[in-house]
């Protein structure tokens, strides 16, 4: 047997610092681990709810304006006048009715909003909701309608449109794809033509979403409660018996490590080294007392003069094959692995054998006693868990019966009134639409002039061609809109603002008054020089 020189100027590494990098989870995860060690002495250190209808409690008029929360492609052609926003608050963790003004319903599963972190929103929720339903809702918004497809560029003929924010302490919070909000808007415009489309608020452009579905007279479409939209609360005892579940799992692991190794007797002829390991890295080696390793047969790297050598450092780890170890010797700049396998002399066999039987059935013994106390424990968590879930469940069947107790009141509402629901399943926050795309209308080309009726040239920011008994601005300042069509069978009106942002008006009766109108014409609108208050004023002089 060669006998192996160490250096033993070293200091041992305390207990402490060797267990230091150990951790069970890489164990479990099918780690070895590797440690540079130091030794002295010849003994070498080796590492390795409920629906609840929200009420109206603000109106946003002008400061609040839904468009100065965030970057938009939106431009009101006066800000004064842009539609008012209101403000509804709701609780974050419950199910939730809105009820708007005109109709509409907003309904909100419970756990419906993320926050920017992605986390859960709690608490109360602000949410900014305002509709668009005629002409000069959108005419006033400023919102772009127009559309395009295959290079074409169409006008929106809407069925209804809105705008919904929703806000937390003033930040922005976001929908869950897994929960989206159904919002049920109650349109004047009937019709199977439209589809559902949603703004791109910063550049502008429409992105189409789906076929428009509409119900009139029938119950509204009402979101799923999802089983996924009710979480299972924080629980301090499933915190605990969780970490209880993990720490009994590692204590098995730990003990599966340190199963006792078999002892192997010592081959004639063959080279063997006597190194001391940790018992505390090596469990599974610490059965026995003068333990060797042995060189493996296809190991070419050992020569009988390397035992000659005092050696700086060494280190042990397991090999790929089970029951081998890799022991690494270093000195200097030099440094030499040998393939091993962990023997005992003939003489120490006898001894070595009773004590693996005696130490394997103590091992066997404490594994059943480990696993059983695991699987007691899981069954505990799972108890828990399963305790949780039936009150979740039982929560989804309540808000599922309060909200068909709702929904049977809507029916018995649509029947004594004339509301089409035109449904949207909203999974983002911004504008939406029920819009049919439209080709400018056709019969006509005309070069035009506008004046007031002081035939003095009036210059606009924006000018709409608006047909009666539709519900589209089509709009003349996206092209020259001293040359455009019109259908001069239609009932038509132009409705712009000047460059002094003054509301200016060619109404059905004007373009009556005109007669056969021919290849130009000269448009002497109104200018409405009174000062509006709010839209309700502008709508009330327009009169269309």
């Amino acid at each position: 047997m060669s006998k192996i020189k160490f250096n033993i100027n070293r200091k041992n590494i305390s207990d402490e610092k060797a267990l230091k990098h150990k951790s069970f989870d890489k164990v479990m995860a099918g780690y070895k681990v590797l440690s540079k060690p130091l030794y002295k002495t010849f003994k070498f250190w080796a590492g390795a709810g409920v629906a609840v209808t929200a009420v109206v409690v603000a109106t946003s008029l002008l400061t609040n304006n839904l468009k100065k929360e965030t970057e938009s492609a939106v431009k009101p052609p006066i800000e004064s006048l842009d539609i008012p926003t209101d403000s509804f608050w709701v609780d974050a963790v419950k199910d939730t009715t809105i009820t708007t003004k005109s109709g509409s319903q907003i309904k909100i599963s419970a756990n419906s909003f993320f926050d920017k972190n992605g986390t859960l929103v709690n608490g109360k929720v602000e949410i900014k909701y305002r509709e668009l339903q005629d002409v000069i809702d959108i005419f006033m918004s400023g919102i772009p309608m127009t559309y395009d497809s295959a290079g074409t560029q169409y006008h929106f003929e809407s069925a209804g449109m809105f705008e919904f924010r929703g806000f937390q302490e003033h930040e922005e919070v976001f929908i869950s794809d897994a929960s989206p909000v159904n919002i049920l808007l109650a349109s004047k415009w009937e019709g199977e033509r439209f589809n559902i489309y949603k703004l791109d608020d910063k550049t502008g452009v429409w992105s189409y979403i789906e076929k428009d579905t509409a119900g009139k007279n029938q119950e509204p479409i009402f979101a799923q409660v999802k089983t996924d939209s009710v979480k299972l609360p924080v629980n301090e005892k499933i915190e605990k018996l969780t970490k209880e579940v993990e720490k009994a799992k590692a204590k098995t692991e730990q003990l599966v490590q340190g199963k006792p190794l078999e002892p192997v007797k010592a081959a004639d002829g063959t080279q063997n080294l006597k190194i001391q390991v940790s018992e505390k890295e090596f469990p599974e080696l610490a059965l026995y007392k003068n333990l060797l390793f042995e060189i493996d047969k296809n190991d070419k790297t050992y020569k009988s003069e390397l035992s000659k050598i005092t050696w700086d450092a060494a280190s042990v780890k397991k090999g790929k094959e089970k029951g081998t170890y890799v022991l690494t010797f270093i000195k200097g700049k030099d440094e030499y692995s040998f393939l091993t396998r962990p023997v005992v002399s003939e003489k120490d066999y006898p001894k070595a054998v009773e004590l693996y039987n005696k130490k394997f059935d103590e091992y066997e013994k404490t594994l059943a006693m480990r696993k059983e106390d695991e699987v007691k424990k899981e069954k505990e968590l799972k108890a828990e868990y399963d305790k949780l879930n039936a009150e979740r469940l039982a929560q989804i069947a309540e808000i599922q019966q309060r909200m068909a107790s709702v929904s049977a009141q809507q029916i018995a509402i649509n029947a004594t009134t004339d509301i089409i629901y035109r449904s949207f399943m909203v999974s983002s926050f911004g504008i939406w639409n029920s819009d049919c795309p439209q080709n400018m209308p056709k019969g006509l080309m005309v070069s035009a002039t506008f004046t007031d009726k002081n035939n003095k040239e009036l210059v606009f920011n924006t000018l709409y061609l608006v047909e009666k008994g539709k519900n589209a601005a089509y709009s003349l300042t996206n092209y020259d809109y001293t040359r455009f069509t019109f259908n001069p069978e239609s009932e038509n009106l132009l409705l712009g603002v000047t460059k002094d942002n003054k509301i200016a008006v060619f109404k059905p009766e004007d373009f009556a008054a005109l007669g056969k109108i021919g290849s130009s014409c000269k448009f002497k609108m109104q200018v409405l020089d009174k000062p509006f208050k709010n839209i309700d004023e502008v709508k009330a002089s327009i009169d269309i």
